[in-house]
């Protein structure tokens, strides 16, 4: 089965941003119950904001982890917002995103942004 690497982008600082996150990490969580996980999932730019959201974002972080999905977040973009133990707290280790992204799209996996 093709892997997907779900890019979150979107902050959840605005509506269109939480209804764009939310639905991404539903993706994720979807995705990896069929298993394998054949599903990544990376927070590069604004999206790194939703290691800070409390509730669902939190939950989701929590199952996507027991699940066993490799997560990623942009070691810059979690740098220039002081996330960088958020990110530790939610098992989410920091990594250059466009490499992360790179090395995805050099292996054949499907990219899907939100």
């Amino acid at each position: 089965m093709p892997r997907l690497l779900v890019l979150l982008l979107a902050s959840p600082a605005t509506d269109d941003g939480r209804r764009r996150g939310d639905e991404a990490l539903r993706v994720a969580e979807y995705v990896a119950g069929l298993g394998d996980p054949p599903v990544a999932l990376l927070l590069q730019g604004d999206g790194v904001g939703w290691l800070d959201e409390p509730g669902e974002p939190a939950t989701a972080f929590k199952t996507l982890t027991g699940l066993g999905v490799p997560m990623a977040a942009c070691e810059l973009a979690l740098r220039e917002r002081g996330l960088e133990a958020a990110a530790h707290r939610h098992g989410i280790v920091a990594a250059s995103a466009p490499e992360r992204l790179a090395r995805a799209v050099q292996k054949g996996w499907r990219v899907v942004t939100f």
